[in-house]
């Protein structure tokens, strides 16, 4: 495992902002650009954490003008807590793979069950999959273990003995 030093944090920090002040744009416009969200852009900017590879070479290309804007619904972005979401969409990576996983559906029955979303949408969301296996893998474990605690703790509430009372009288 590679370990970052303060220096890489500093030496990239100072890339970034070079590289806004150069390519003439604000934050908003980089985050946007590179398809991740302007806090986690903040984030590498001051020092704090280092981009992805696929980043650095995204944000490269912003700074040297080779990736311009676009609105395409089908790329990736990532939120500040490094979760992949689809573009354009409500929707995480992770969810459109946990169906893909528990229930062995198509990218067209994804797409069936969630007509929001283009086909291109869930195909791009599991050709993520394929790339972030291990990321993706862990998230969705967590979101199992959180799911399991909150239900664990449901049934062991008042309240959940109550419904259960309730529904033996009838």
């Amino acid at each position: 495992m590679v370990t970052e030093t303060a220096e890489d944090l500093h030496t990239f920090a100072e890339w970034i902002r070079k590289g806004i002040e150069q390519a003439g744009l604000d934050n908003l416009e980089v985050a946007r650009r590179v398809r991740v969200n302007p806090n986690r852009l903040a984030d590498w900017e001051e020092g704090r954490s280092l981009p992805p590879p696929e980043y650095v070479v995204r944000l490269a290309q912003v700074f040297t003008g080779e990736l311009s804007a676009t609105d395409d619904p089908n790329e990736i972005w990532l939120d500040d807590r490094g979760i992949a979401w689809l573009s354009d969409s409500n929707r995480k990576v992770n969810e459109i793979v946990g169906e893909h996983l528990a229930w062995g559906m198509t990218a067209d029955r994804i797409q069936e069950g969630h007509p929001d979303l283009t086909l291109e949408q869930v195909v791009t969301a599991l050709d993520y999959y394929a790339g972030h296996r291990e990321q993706i893998d862990a998230e969705l474990a967590a979101d199992r273990f959180l799911s399991e605690a909150l239900r664990e703790q449901f049934e062991a509430s008042p309240v959940s003995a109550k419904l259960r009372a309730a529904k033996l009288r009838r």
